[in-house]
């Protein structure tokens, strides 16, 4: 009598943690609008809700039945430190887990996040606030890396506004101990419009081809650093 065994996947899931100490900074809006665009390249992805306000998820139930989010997301707000055990069940079904991570650094959610991802990219607001309290972000981050040392970590500046103090703020983010993405996500309308339809940046009307733009760069950049490159790029 011949056993059949179950087949096992080796395909092991990229790991991207979306993170910050500081809410308010755009952290939902930046890994639903990836989360999408990598979708739409037709890699196989999963956005892990780990913030208890639910933001991701409420940003997919917000599709309409005949136009879903064209990424799956898990609701994980209350696994605590067993989110890697939790997120690893996933690895082997999908090619990129995005985690919407909680804004305190003192939830075990950021850190057991970090802990098992390839990649954190940070996004930070061009302000006087939000450049201080990256300072108690990259200690965390610098914490994790003595038990994850392969980890690669972006500042995304985000929410950037045409200005000259924007512009000297940015140039701050120069001292923080990581580097810019290429891409700088800008302040529009057209991010908030997509949350509230529970659509991507890429299905949104011509007049939002400036933010499609925006996050087509930050994807690029993003498939880069993980070293994975899907059935479309953009430009």
């Amino acid at each position: 009598m011949t056993t059949t065994l179950p087949k096992v996947s080796t395909k092991v899931a990229k790991i991207v943690s979306v993170a910050n100490q500081k809410g308010g900074c755009g952290k939902t809006t930046l890994t639903m609008s990836l989360a999408a665009a990598l979708s739409e390249r037709g890699h196989r992805v999963l956005v892990v809700d780990a913030d208890r306000q639910g933001s991701a998820s409420t940003w997919s139930a917000n599709a309409p039945e005949d136009r879903p989010f064209p990424a799956r997301v898990c609701n994980l707000a209350h696994a605590g430190k067993a989110l890697p055990a939790e997120v690893e069940k996933f690895a082997g079904d999908v090619d990129v887990i995005l985690i919407d991570c909680p804004p305190s650094v003192d939830s075990p959610l950021p850190q057991s996040a970090l802990r098992i991802s390839d990649l954190v990219l940070i996004p930070l607001l061009p302000s006087p606030a939000d450049v201080a309290a990256a300072t108690t972000f990259f200690a965390l981050v610098e914490q994790v890396e003595a038990l994850n040392p392969s980890l690669q970590k972006r500042i995304v500046p985000n929410m950037v506004q045409r200005t000259a103090l924007a512009d000297a703020f940015k140039n701050a983010f120069d001292e923080l101990p990581a580097q810019r993405t290429k891409t700088e996500v800008t302040l529009k309308t057209s991010y908030r419009e997509a949350m509230a339809l529970g659509s991507s940046i890429g299905a949104r009307p011509p007049a939002a081809r400036a933010a499609q733009s925006e996050i087509n760069g930050l994807t690029n950049g993003v498939e880069e650093l993980l070293g994975i490159r899907g059935s479309v790029s953009a430009k």
